[in-house]
Order: C-alpha cells, then sequence, then structure tokens
C-alpha cells in the first residue's frame, strides 16, 4: 500500500514540475514579448522624435528665408535688394511678369530654381501654379546676406527665396469680385483707406490699374528650405508694406480751435488742392482735396473768412466751390485730429528719423540735416524745438516735423509733407519764389512752455513774403511715406 502510495505521489511531482516548466516558458515568452514591444516602440518614437526634429527644422529655414526676402523689401534696410543691385526693386513697383529669386547655395553648390528637369531637387514648379497663364517672364537673381558674408554668421539650410507681384490668378482671389476669370497680369494692391459700399474706411485688397495714393502693392514671398537628410519645406508670406496713416484732407491742413491764416494778397500765391506732380511712375490723382482746411465749424467760413481769400477766391482751389476753403474734420484721419493721436505721429517719426535736431537754423552755408536730400533719396527729419530756414536757396525732398515754429523763407521750396505738430506754426517771409508741393498740417498740440495741452488749440499760418504757396501733391506724400516695414498678410505651407 505504501509502495502504491509512493508511485502515486511521484506521478503528481512530475506533472506539477511539467505544469511550472509551461509557466515559465510562457512567462518568458511574455516578458520577451513585451520587451521586443518596447523596443519596437522606442524606436517608432525615436524615427517620430527625429522626423519632427528635421521638419521643425526645415520649417525654419524656410521662415529664414522668408523674412530675409520680407526685410530686404524695406528700403530703409542696409540690406534692401537695390542697394546689392541698382534697381532690383523697380521705382514704380514690380511688373507681374518679373521673377525675383535670392539664392542660398550652401558651400559653393549649383542652386538653379528654373531648372525644372526631374533631377533638379531645387526646382521651383510652384510658380507654375501660381502663373499658369503669364508669358513672358524676367528672371532674376540675387545672393542671400549669409552667402556674401555681410552678417558674418553661419546661414540657414533654405535654398532660394521668391518674390513676385501678387495678382489675382497667383492669390487665387476675385478680389474685384467681378466673377470672370483671375486677372492675371493686372497687379493686387493693399488700401489702407479703401472705403466700403456704406463709407467706412475698410482696409483691403484692390486691383486697379491706376491704383491711389493710400495703396501699396502686394507681393509674394515663397521660400524652399532643404536639409542635407532630405526634408524639405516651402513657405509662403503674401505680404504689404505699412505706413503711418499720413494721409492730409487739404493741402493746407489747420487743426484745432480758432486757427489763424494770414497769407500774401498777391495774386501769384496760391493754395491749390489740385494734384499736382508726376513723380516718377506715379501720376496725380483725378480727385481734388480742398486747398485749405480747418477742422473746427466756422473756424474760416463766413465772417470769419480772411480778407485775402475774399479777395483773391480763384487763387484758392480744389474742392468746388471756390474758394476752396471747407471744413475738413468729417474726412481727416482720426489720428490727426487728437492730441494722443499726433504725439504718436511725432514719436513714430523720431524713431525712424532720418535726422533728428533740437532748434536749429538751415541755409547754403549750413544746411545740417538738409544736406543730402534729392528726389530719390527723401529724408524724415524731426526738430524738436524752433526752424528757421532762411538763406537756403534749394529744394528739400522729405518728411519735415517741427514741433516747434517753423520760419521758412520763400526763397526755399519743399517737396512732401510738412507736419507742424507742436506749436503749429508757420511763417513765411522774403520774397523768394520757392513753393511747397505736397501739402501742410499744422497742430497746436503744446503750450508756449512746450507742456501738452488737453486738445488742439489754435494753429496759424502767416505768410508775408511772395513765395507761390502750397499746392497738393499724392505723388510727392506717396514718394516721402515712412516704410513701418511689411506686414504679413497671409501665411501658408505649400505642398511639394
Amino acid at each position: 500500500m505504501k509502495v502504491h502510495d509512493a508511485k502515486r505521489s511521484s506521478r503528481r511531482r512530475r506533472r506539477e514540475a511539467g505544469t511550472a516548466l509551461l509557466i515559465a516558458l510562457f512567462a518568458l515568452l511574455l516578458i520577451a514579448v513585451v520587451a521586443i514591444a518596447l523596443i519596437v516602440a522606442s524606436g517608432t518614437e525615436t524615427a517620430l522624435t527625429g522626423n519632427y526634429r528635421s521638419a521643425t527644422a526645415a520649417y525654419y529655414a524656410a521662415l529664414a528665408g522668408l523674412e530675409e526676402g520680407r526685410g530686404r523689401l524695406l528700403t530703409k534696410s542696409p540690406d534692401y535688394f537695390n542697394n546689392t543691385i541698382a534697381g532690383f526693386i523697380p521705382a514704380g513697383g514690380v511688373p507681374a511678369n518679373l521673377v525675383s529669386y535670392i539664392r542660398n547655395p550652401i558651400g559653393g553648390e549649383a542652386i538653379d530654381p528654373t531648372d525644372l528637369s526631374a533631377g533638379n531637387a531645387y526646382a521651383d514648379r510652384e510658380y507654375a501654379t501660381e502663373f499658369p497663364t503669364i508669358g513672358g517672364k524676367t528672371v532674376q537673381v540675387i545672393d542671400s546676406v549669409y552667402v556674401s558674408g555681410t552678417s558674418g554668421l553661419p546661414g540657414p539650410l533654405y535654398k532660394w527665396v521668391r518674390i513676385t507681384a501678387a495678382t489675382e490668378e497667383s492669390l487665387g482671389i476675385d478680389v474685384n469680385g467681378s466673377g470672370g476669370a483671375l486677372n492675371h497680369t493686372r497687379l493686387v494692391y493693399y488700401d489702407t483707406a479703401h472705403v466700403d459700399s456704406s463709407g467706412n474706411i475698410t482696409p483691403s485688397l484692390i486691383s486697379v490699374n491706376s491704383p491711389p495714393s493710400t495703396a501699396v502693392q502686394v507681393f509674394q514671398v515663397t521660400a524652399l528650405a532643404v536639409l542635407p537628410n532630405g526634408s524639405q519645406k516651402m513657405l509662403q508670406y503674401v505680404v504689404a508694406g505699412g505706413s503711418q496713416n499720413l494721409q492730409i484732407p487739404a493741402a493746407l491742413t489747420m487743426v484745432g480751435s480758432g486757427v489763424s491764416f494770414s497769407a500774401p494778397f498777391s495774386p501769384a500765391f496760391y493754395v491749390d488742392g489740385n494734384d499736382h506732380d508726376v513723380v516718377g511712375s506715379c501720376n496725380p490723382g483725378a480727385t481734388p482735396l480742398t486747398g485749405l482746411g480747418y477742422t473746427t465749424p466756422g473756424d474760416l467760413s463766413g465772417t470769419n473768412r480772411p480778407p485775402m481769400v475774399s479777395a483773391h477766391p480763384t487763387n484758392y482751389l480744389g474742392l468746388n466751390p471756390q474758394p476752396s476753403v471747407n471744413e475738413v474734420e468729417a474726412v481727416i484721419a482720426p489720428n490727426l485730429i487728437n492730441v494722443a493721436g499726433l504725439n504718436k505721429v511725432v514719436h513714430d517719426l523720431g524713431q525712424i528719423a532720418d535726422a533728428t535736431s533740437g532748434t536749429t537754423s538751415i541755409s547754403d552755408a549750413a544746411p545740417g540735416p538738409f544736406a543730402g536730400m534729392s528726389p530719390s533719396t527723401p529724408k524724415i527729419i524731426v526738430v524738436n524745438g524752433d526752424l528757421t530756414v532762411s538763406g537756403w536757396n534749394n529744394t528739400g525732398y522729405g518728411l519735415l516735423v517741427v514741433t516747434g515754429n517753423l520760419n521758412f523763407d520763400s526763397t526755399a521750396s519743399w517737396r512732401g509733407l510738412i507736419l507742424l505738430i507742436g506749436q503749429g506754426k508757420f511763417t513765411g517771409a522774403s520774397g523768394g519764389t520757392g513753393d511747397i508741393r505736397g501739402g501742410i498740417l499744422l497742430a497746436k498740440i503744446l503750450d508756449s512752455a512746450g507742456n501738452p495741452l488737453a486738445a488742439p488749440a489754435a494753429s496759424s499760418y502767416i505768410e508775408t513774403g511772395n513765395g507761390t504757396g502750397v499746392y497738393y501733391s499724392s505723388c510727392w506724400i506717396k514718394a516721402v511715406q515712412p516704410a513701418a516695414g511689411y506686414s504679413v498678410l497671409s501665411f501658408r505651407e505649400l505642398s511639394q
């Protein structure tokens, strides 16, 4: 009996030992499967991380190309295209068939985005997508600032940047809402003073053959980046130049309450709101402005009309009736009629001025900040104090800001804008025949001690000489508008 029990116990132990082995094998198999899964997951995570790193690097390389292209459109940039190649950006605007490339051949590699052969990894095939119908394109090329070595730093890995003029076809937008085929040659502009059907100012895109002076051309900036591992990104900006809102409502605009105007009784003196002067490719508009404008009802009207205006009504031209002396409060830009806005204009222009000074006298012998101006190189000059221009027998070009009193000898002339924001006082004297073409705005926002006022007070214009007057010119105003950089209107990644 005991022998039988012993045998049965031995068989049971053998069965249990086999079961334990199977359990051990299954446990090892499970551990192996988990380990393999962890290894695979780790490898996948590593691959995903590597792909994300490469995609991010390519993205930022292309973005760097976009920023170089956008930055070099700015005329005040030391790397402005035309500082390297004269006329690279045409003065009258970029035509639709002009294709401009920035190449970035790192290590001397050959980069030709116009080569559309199958073996060219850097081919610009996107151009044909945006401009499928335009013909006779003109291609021009410039090197990246990193290639030229001006930065002294290693550059990003983008290959090229393309800059083209926007059209309805290239944007894929029916800008004019005509419902017909998208125009592929007419340029698109961004008009900061565009008026909608309800009469409200609504900045927007427009597509016209003759843009208003408030409009700026729209560009498409496209960049391709290719990393050594083959990762690629193509990005695109749609950009437009920004500017201060310095569109005046009259040839001579007098802001404030109780303004004072005194001019020669001479028949040679004019305040003319008709648009004058062709400047480059800019032609005068057909719509005149008021000749002499004021912002407080009744200031220069009725019994307050200056006697010299009544004596020579046909010398004050512009919006009818003659004399063109009208209230402009309803049409003047809001930032030019309140103290905060006017202060901001002076501050912002001071930040980008070509020259600033305190109280200054200008003459032929001592031109000071007036030196070096020309039609193609206007200046932004800010004088924080009084400015006296006497014995300066020349023409100035640009945007002149004076916070004190301006004494302007009528032997001198000016092309552009004169902003007298501060004391808001203009005094003209002597017997010259100089004139001002562009416009003048006067606003008294400081008291005699230079302290700020709560609201614009009485600005004043006094002309005792024989100067020929003030003539509105949208082209000169446009030519001297300070560029505030190229704003991004849209941004997208393009498929390849």
